[in-house]
Formats: structure tokens, sequence, C-alpha cells
């Protein structure tokens, strides 16, 4: 078990987390010091002001960040394209994932990931939460019609290792999402919590398949599914479950990145779950990184359930060694832009 004088940092960095506001405040630095996070993760509520404006927000947050816990942070956010995007111009404007697979070859969807990735990293963003490599199998399932590759594993994976590819040559890491995989649900577990009924063979020919490509070919990182899978564990959703996230993800497909969650406030958990007990379940089963993207009592009530939940016994003390293994390889994938980077991308004549 660790030592009470580092558990705090120990337990902090397992958390990535959202806040309120475009501006460095002092709410926003006293949440960091509380909680010593690993990551933070940027919605359109951060980043309205324009590039200047996150770059000035990131770089206050990584400042703190190394003084105060000598290390930086993941900073993540979701530019998929299409329907997901929420950076607005004058960042480029991509095309959603089914448009990239119904009108792009795979060296265009590559050079798209380099673009998007060479602005994010100007205004400090290291981490895109995006391939969506879940299958648009099922018709009903409107709101992953546009966000997924569609139908066929074999171009989805194909077409998410070229986004990977992109990002990667611009020095920004990828998360493929969601898995083992939940395109094939009609109800979005933003509200409630859906199942998926295949059985696992058929999991692991068709939907899991574009996940071991992402994993062969470098994804950084892999967000869980707030979905029940009865055929790969009956008791447990996917982010819940040491038979997927474990067993599967890292013994069977050799994944050895972080393992994010998806965000612990969506309606799949929180209707089912308080969120300190869901956190711990979600470090038990092998997450590394819990997202909990919105309210601050919440992410200082998952904050104080996993320190408890180490004292306990509950959170063996080698998870928490293998976890910061992995947390420190992408921290050490970090290169923080120099001041005004994001001029020469967005402003190359001012």
């Amino acid at each position: 078990m660790c030592q009470e004088t580092v558990l705090p940092e120990m337990v902090g960095r397992r958390l990535m987390i959202g806040f309120d506001g475009e501006e460095f405040t002092p709410d926003l630095e006293n949440l960091l010091l509380q909680v010593r996070p690993g990551g933070l993760i940027l919605f359109k509520r951060n980043v309205g002001g324009g590039p200047g404006q996150i770059a000035a927000l990131v770089t206050a947050c990584q400042d703190l960040a190394g003084s105060r816990f000598g290390r930086p942070l993941l900073v993540a956010i979701d530019q998929e394209g299409g329907p997901v995007r929420r950076l607005g111009p004058p960042f480029f404007e991509l095309p959603s994932q089914r448009a990239m697979a119904d009108k792009l070859s795979l060296e265009e969807v590559r050079g798209l990931g380099e673009i998007s990735g060479r602005e994010l990293a100007a205004v400090g963003i290291n981490m895109n939460l995006t391939p969506v490599l879940d299958l648009n199998t099922e018709p009903g399932a409107g709101y992953m019609a546009e966000r997924s590759f569609g139908p066929d594993p074999d171009l989805a994976a194909a077409l998410g290792l070229a986004l990977i590819q992109g990002h990667a040559s611009a020095g920004v890491m990828t998360c493929a999402k969601h898995f083992p995989g939940i395109g094939d649900t009609r109800l979005d577990p933003h509200h409630d919590l859906p199942t998926v009924t295949h059985p696992a063979s058929r999991m692991k020919n068709v939907e899991i398949k574009p996940f071991a490509q992402a994993v062969q070919g470098g994804a950084a990182a892999v967000m869980s599914a707030h979905v029940r899978f009865p055929a790969l564990d009956p008791a447990r959703p996917g982010t819940f479950s040491p038979a997927i996230l474990t067993d599967l993800l890292r013994s069977e497909l050799g994944f050895d990145g972080l393992v994010l969650t998806d965000d612990l406030e969506m309606g799949a958990v929180i209707k089912h779950y308080e969120i300190g007990p869901a956190a711990v379940l979600a470090l038990t089963a092998g997450a590394d990184l819990v997202l909990v993207c919105h309210r601050p009592d919440r992410i200082l009530a998952a904050r104080d359930a996993l320190i408890e939940a180490v004292r306990s016994g509950e959170i063996p003390g080698s998870s928490l060694t293998a976890a910061s293994r992995r947390l420190e390889e992408a921290w050490s994938r970090i290169t923080l832009p120099e001041s005004n980077a994001w001029r020469e991308v967005f402003d190359p004549a001012g």
C-alpha cells in the first residue's frame, strides 16, 4: 500500500476531470490542487475563445502541474468530426467518420488526422478521444450513424488506424472507443445502460476486430463502454468488468497502453451507481483513468472513494504501480508547445 504522504498523488493521477469556464480561475486552481489529476478533458464550454484562449488556459494548467506535481497533464478533447466536434472555426472542419468512410481514401483520412493533430498540438491539447471504432451494424442506432465508420470491421479498422497514424505524426495521442463496441445498440449510454446480446464469437470476430487492429497499430489509449455484454460478462458492464478490461483487452489482445473509462457521469452509470463506488469498480476492473467530466462534488467524491479503497486494500498497491507506469509513459510523450506556437498554425501572417 502507498505511504500516506504519496497516497493523494497516486490516487489523483487516476482521474481525468472536466471543469467549467474558459479561464484559469482560483476555483480551477483549487480543484487541480485538491485532486492532482492525471489529465483534463475540454468541452465546448472551455474553448469558445479560439486558439489563443485555449492555449492560454492549457498553458496555465500545465504550468501549475509542472510546478506542483512535477509532471504534465494529459489534455484531451473529443474532436471526432461531424456531429462531435468541440472546436469550431478557425479549426479545420473535420467531416464525420461516416463521411470519411464513404468518400475518402486511407491516405486522405491519414492526412486529416495529421491536420487535426497539428492544430490540437499547437494549442496544447495532447490527446484526441478518437477514433470511434464502434460498428454501426444496427440501423436503429441513430446516435452512432455519423460517428461510426459504418458496419464493416475491416474498413473501420483500416480507417481508424489511419486516423491514429495521422495524429501520431503530429505528436498527438489518440484513444480508440468504445471497447468492446457499442454501435449496434439503440439506447444511447448517455441516457441509460444498454445491453448488447451478441454471442462472444460474434463480438470477437466483428465488433472487437477494429480495436485489435488499433492496439496493434499503436493507439495510446482505449476507452471502455458503459454497456452490458452478457456473453462476455454476465454480471458487470464493460467499464466495470475485469473479464473485458483485463482478461480480454489486456491479456488476450495484449494492450499495454492507457485504459480510460467513458464519463462516469453519463446516465448509463449515474442512474445505477454512486460515483464513488463506480470509480472504485472501474479501477479494480483494470481502468487506468476514470473520467468525471462535470460536477466538482462528484470529482471529489470519486477521489475520496479511491483513497479509501486503497487504504482498505480493495484497490491493491500493485495496480497503482502498473497504472502509474503506463501514465508516466504517456506523460513522457507530451511535448508542451512553445509560447504562442498557436499563431504559427492559425495566424502565420500575424
